[in-house]
């Protein structure tokens, strides 16, 4: 079969690059000091007269990031005249008003297209079935998320919301039929019935353009919502992971593919506010920001977590959001279990990796939706874009069983029930590694190992360390009150090898030292329960 290439090349995280696409003004995004907000009726007040005060420059326009009342001291500025970005900045940071100051990154669409080849549309999705005879790359039998075997127990729940935050998406799209989060408490009639700050998001919001019309001028982000949520078993088209969760459109990023940090930080915090339950991240840039971090940070203590986008670069550079903590950062594979090296054929176009990486998913040949159309699929995508949604839909059938699970007992589902050494040998080494991170994402897997967790120990109940682990682990509980605990060790094909009982006493402070030199190195799972709740750990033995 022959396939025409038209390939969308982005360039690769270097600011000048991409700035001729957005707006040539510089741009600083500030956080007021705490002192800064007192006595005056809300935080716009206070920074206008921060700035007049203290003769800084003064921004032609200012715009608050969030709500939120703990982050009301954060603002994008934007500025005209001749001043340059590093004087604005010298001047901000050296007026000591500020938590931080620092420019208004601009990032990208971790993906790009080429022409759809003229084949029936489940035959092209060898992620979710691959028989070894997709058309393209060295496909290889099972090097799939074995889709089938998890929509036996889940295809998903209308209760569970995903937030895209990408390019926006072709809302009259078939696929998308009835799957739209609707805001209810804001109706069409021009006011901001709900007071959130936006007029009209009923379907959510375009930061870019700021308005209530996050349609798709690029393609990017009906791609990748189709990829997570096309709906399935409709004798249209393809099908996405979750055939039932509403999707959240938050528009970031234009027909260029290319947005600015304060409108990706301004979408996280609203799309918190608004009650998702899991975000989908496929975009990247190469700076580090503390406010998008914060950002971040946020939505991880209010539940949500965040599914990110590895980077394109082939390369070990951080790319953020990924890089931070509290992400669940995803990087990509070919139809045959290896690591994506060359997308399109391009080998500077390959799956990033580096020590934050989390695990892999599909993302080369992907199949995407057509924005422009309303029945159609439209390209072939490929890159960590693809991956991430990949993984989210996998998320969102989860939290489909159990809506409580804390980010980090759903990191810690998706990352110990990966496909583990099944890329290069010079990479892929058992447990987790920089290449593959924990391995490959298996749906089936994933909800197979869902335990049931109503009542979880939270982070702040459990510590456990070293991790990995040479010989000896220690355990360290704190729990409201005296409670005998079991603790489960499997390892990553279901067999018990440890199972052990633990007392805190009156003190409720238990620490315990735990011997685990008898045990073979690699990848095992821990379960701990008291009377208090359940907590699943992945935990890493290396001798």
């Amino acid at each position: 079969m022959r396939m025409s290439l038209s390939v969308w090349w982005f360039c690769m995280g270097i600011l000048w690059c991409v700035c001729s696409t957005l707006s040539a003004q510089p741009r600083l995004i500030v956080k007021l000091k705490e002192g800064q907000l007192f006595s005056y009726p809300d935080s716009q007040s206070s920074l206008s007269r921060v700035i007049d005060e203290h003769k800084l420059a003064i921004p032609a326009r200012t715009q608050s990031l969030s709500r939120e009342s703990l982050e009301e001291s954060l603002f994008v500025l934007e500025f005209t005249g001749s001043k340059p970005l590093d004087s604005l900045l010298d001047q901000y940071h050296q007026s000591e008003l500020f938590s931080y100051v620092e420019p208004d990154y601009i990032g990208r669409a971790a993906g790009q297209s080429m022409d759809v080849p003229n084949d029936p549309e489940f035959d092209q999705q060898w992620y979710l079935y691959n028989d070894g005879t997709f058309n393209f790359g060295t496909p290889k039998a099972g090097a799939d998320i074995q889709a089938l075997s998890a929509w036996e127990r889940s295809q998903g729940s209308a209760s569970i919301t995903v937030a895209i935050i990408d390019s926006g998406i072709n809302p009259d799209h078939a696929e998308f039929a009835g799957r739209l989060w609707r805001n209810d408490d804001d109706r069409y009639d021009g006011e901001d019935n709900d007071h959130n700050g936006y007029i009209d998001d009923y379907f959510g919001w375009d930061f870019v353009n700021e308005d209530n019309d996050p349609m798709d001028d690029n393609g990017h982000g009906t791609a990748v919502a189709g990829v997570l949520a096309a709906n399935g078993n409709n004798a249209l088209g393809y099908a996405g992971i979750d055939w039932n969760c509403r999707l959240m459109i938050c528009k970031v990023v234009g027909g260029s593919q290319v947005g600015y940090y304060s409108d990706w930080i301004r979408a996280i915090y609203y799309a918190v506010q608004e009650g998702v339950d899991v975000i989908n991240f496929s975009l990247v840039g190469v700076d580090d920001s503390r406010a998008l971090k914060e950002a971040v940070d946020y939505a991880y203590r209010k539940g949500v977590l965040i599914v990110a986008s590895m980077g394109n670069g082939n390369s070990s550079i951080p790319n953020y959001p990924a890089a931070y903590h509290h992400t669940l950062a995803v990087g990509a594979s070919d139809p045959d279990d290896q690591r994506s090296t060359a997308f399109n054929g391009s080998p500077s176009r390959g799956s990033n990796y580096g020590d934050h990486i989390d695990i892999i998913a599909p993302g080369n040949y992907i199949l995407g939706l057509n924005q422009y159309s309303t029945d159609r699929p439209g390209n072939i995508w490929a890159g960590t874009s693809m991956a991430a949604p990949m993984t989210t839909g996998v998320v969102s059938l989860l939290l489909a069983i159990d809506e409580d699970l804390p980010p980090s007992q759903v990191t810690a589902i998706m990352t110990s029930s990966c496909e583990d050494q099944i890329g290069s040998t010079q990479e892929d080494v058992e447990g987790w590694d920089p290449y593959y991170g924990w391995g490959r994402v298996n749906a089936a897997r994933a909800l197979a190992s869902l335990i049931d967790q109503e009542n979880v120990l939270e982070e702040k109940e459990i510590l456990i360390y070293p991790n990995p682990v040479a010989n000896v682990m220690n355990l360290r509980l704190k729990l409201p009150a005296s409670s005998k605990l079991s603790v489960l060790i499997v390892d990553v094909e279901g067999r018990e090898v440890e199972r052990f009982s633990l007392v805190v006493d009156e003190q409720r402070i238990g620490e315990f030292e735990v011997d685990l030199s008898t045990h073979p190195a690699g990848l095992y799972v821990m379960k701990v329960q008291s009377q208090f709740g359940t907590s699943t750990h992945q935990l890493m033995i290396r001798h």
